[in-house]
């Protein structure tokens, strides 16, 4: 009987440390931002505000004021109700927790929303699966999704005169 050379040792533990590391590295991504019309502008919204749901932590959703004023905006928050109608759009930030050793963020949904009409700007999110999952920080998660929203921003089309 023949004993398996070093190398095909060597190739072998390879192959296996390559394996366990994207077990426990977790599966996990922004996904691209959906913009929903093109005549929202938000280089010219200066202001917004981040409606706080009652049920969150707020980290996620404080993360997005943060995110939000680090671009230069004028940001307030708290509920629904006391939206004020001077804002320019809101944010509403979903944030899903599952429980493994410690709590981790399993997706992060937020969306932008004019206020004066209700619709639907755009929404950024970010996904990770539950099995096989990081435990990412709130605040980078929050400020990547946001800068994807910003990003991914469609061009808007020139008028012709």
């Amino acid at each position: 009987m023949r004993l398996p050379s070093q190398g095909a040792k060597d190739r072998v533990r390879a192959v296996v440390l390559v394996l366990l590391a994207f077990c426990f590295a977790g599966c996990s991504s922004v996904v691209e931002s959906k913009h929903y019309s093109k005549a929202f502008r938000l280089a010219s919204m200066k202001k917004a505000y981040v409606v706080h749901d009652p049920g969150s932590t707020y980290g996620c959703a404080n993360a997005a004021e943060e995110a939000l004023t680090k671009r230069g905006l004028t940001v307030t928050s708290g509920s629904i109700q006391d939206k004020p109608v001077d804002a320019d759009f809101y944010v509403e930030v979903i944030d899903r927790w599952q429980w493994d050793v410690a709590m981790f963020l399993a997706s992060l949904d937020i969306r932008f929303v004019d206020n004066a009409t209700g619709d639907l700007m755009a929404i950024g999110t970010f996904r990770q699966s539950t099995f096989f999952h990081t435990f990412p920080d709130q605040r980078e998660k929050t400020f990547e999704v946001i800068d994807s929203i910003y990003n991914e921003q469609p061009a808007q089309k020139q008028e012709e005169h």
